[in-house]
């Protein structure tokens, strides 16, 4: 770690000198090469936008809103489970060479992908592969096969996980079978049995079906920690050859998975598979020091210098591991967490640090992700008692503007009545969804610099700002955010200003050697030689 590369000394006359800059238009955006650009959108499909009127989110509703993922400067969506499943959360598949006819017919889904491909945005499927539904085919197949004790190259005995004498959590007895089950998540969601020469095959078909019939972009890969149960170096091995099998298909396929590990150092051993992983030490981290989202709300300390800390150890330690930058993931909440804005009800300065830390998302290295609703400020959690589960986690998106909104998943509550629509907060330049377009539009700007470069933290105080100095195509850069209302920064070196971001619209500026920055404000820097 290197540290003191940059000097931070607030000052009162800041504030006089900041008063004088002039607020910046939320459109005024700096030209973006509209083919880059790594900022992705998570959808839940049923509930972002429907297109039929039957409350439910379909493939023509996101095609209408092509138009608003294209304003907002995403490049890349991944949409949740597609396929035939008896849940409403569709993690338990029936057919994966299907669609579920809640959301639509293939012929729907590929008029969908062909709009946002056209609006230059990629399409990602959640591919669930650790299990299938009990009510998929090959499950009944398996077991009956099992128990019948046929085998050959027409049996599906070993596709999922048995055991004569598998007991307890975790396991399930079928009579048909005559043997036990693997069912690591439900009863009803029996485990793949992923030694299989016969099942990686039929993984093979399934990901050629959808990367070249149906003409996706890449894969997020579900619950990969589960694919062998506590063994970190099989799962590695597992995901080594699904990169292999989807890049031989698909020589850019994009594929990103979710290892629900606390630990930068456990989650980055995962990177030797060679494939990205959504940074979950930041999102939701579990040992005390506090995550992007809860930081944000609380008073600044420690817990800011901790995500510098860990931004550069994700940078570093992935590319140890993988010899490849860019394979980090981070985001702030997904349709498993409570939704972030709930963490800012009653905190000072509440919404401009809640800009901020949607701002040092976006500008992480790698590819960052956003959970659909987030920049509009909808909430959601489980209830105390369990009882609403995931569903207000993943409730109907808001679109304002007289547009009816999706009912809430399961028939889950609706707490999100007084959420400022999308549509509407496109129109206020000092929304938090006009901050973030114009975070997005500064990555998209540098995008490479922001998903390849070498991130190295430069210097930090917890109180006061985190600054990276960034090494890219022979270049360096700075990227200095600011966690008070107000700062000036001795740089020590000459920099150009590239372009900055603040939740109240001012600029940054650069006199000689001092940044003089705005308010929980962020700035992008070129070192001059």
């Amino acid at each position: 770690m290197k540290k003191g590369l940059l000097t931070i000394a607030f000052l009162p006359a800041v504030m006089a000198a900041l008063a004088s800059c002039e607020p910046a238009s939320p459109y005024d955006f700096v030209e973006a090469d509209s083919s880059k650009g790594s900022v992705g959108y998570e959808i839940f499909v049923p509930s972002f936008s429907d297109s039929d009127g039957d409350g439910i989110g379909d493939f023509r509703g996101i095609e209408n809103r092509v138009s608003y993922l294209s304003e907002l400067g995403i490049r890349r969506v991944w949409l949740s489970p597609i396929h035939p499943s008896p849940s409403y959360h569709k993690y338990d598949v029936v057919d994966y060479y299907a669609v579920d006819e809640d959301y639509g017919t293939l012929e729907d889904f590929d008029s969908m992908v062909s709009a946002l491909h056209e609006a230059g945005i990629d399409v990602v499927l959640d591919l669930v592969l650790n299990h299938t539904s009990d009510e998929n085919p090959w499950f009944e197949q398996s077991a009956r096969d099992r128990g019948e004790g046929k085998t050959g190259a027409d049996s599906k005995a070993d596709w999922y996980e048995w055991a004569e004498q598998g007991s307890g959590s975790g396991w399930s007895y079928s009579p048909l079978a005559k043997a036990a089950y693997r069912c690591a998540f439900s009863t009803d969601m029996p485990e793949l049995n992923l030694d299989s020469s016969a099942v990686r095959a039929e993984i093979g078909k399934i990901a050629s079906f959808w990367l070249n019939e149906h003409d996706v972009d890449g894969f997020r890969l579900d619950a990969t920690t589960y694919y062998y149960d506590n063994d970190t170096a099989k799962n590695v091995e597992f995901l080594t050859f699904l990169r292999e099998t989807c890049e031989q298909i698909k020589d850019d396929v994009y594929i990103v998975g979710e290892a629900w590990i606390d630990s930068q150092a456990a989650l980055s051993s995962y990177a030797a598979s060679g494939i990205r992983f959504f940074n979950f030490p930041t999102a939701c981290a579990a040992d005390g020091k506090g995550n992007l989202s809860t930081v944000a709300a609380c008073t600044p300390g420690t817990r800011w210098s901790y995500y510098g800390e860990a931004v550069e150890e994700a940078s570093s330690s992935f590319y140890e591991q993988s010899g490849k930058r860019g394979l980090t993931a981070f985001f702030i909440s997904n349709h498993d967490e409570d939704r972030w804005a709930t963490y800012f009800n009653a905190v000072d300065d509440g919404e401009s640090r809640m800009k901020l830390a949607a701002t040092m998302n976006i500008l992480s290295p790698g590819t960052p992700w956003i959970y659909y609703g987030e920049e509009i400020k909808m909430t959601g959690r489980r209830s105390d008692d369990n009882s609403e589960n995931d569903r207000l986690r993943r409730q109907g998106f808001v679109w304002g503007g007289g547009v009816e909104k999706c009912d809430t998943p399961d028939g889950g509550k609706d707490t999100n009545g007084d959420t400022p629509g999308a549509l509407d907060e496109l129109k206020n330049p000092s929304s938090l969804l006009s901050h973030y377009r114009r975070s997005i539009n500064l990555r998209n700007a540098y995008n490479d610099l922001f998903e390849f470069g070498e991130f190295l933290e430069a210097s930090f105080d917890g109180e006061k700002e985190v600054s990276f100095l960034i090494s890219e195509g022979g270049s360096e850069y700075a990227l200095v955010f600011n966690l008070t209302t107000s700062g000036q920064i001795e740089l020590g070196d000459d920099y150009e200003l590239l372009d900055s971001v603040c939740p109240d619209g001012t600029k940054s500026e650069v006199e000689g050697t001092t940044l003089k920055a705005g308010g929980y404000s962020a700035t992008l820097l070129e070192k001059q030689s």
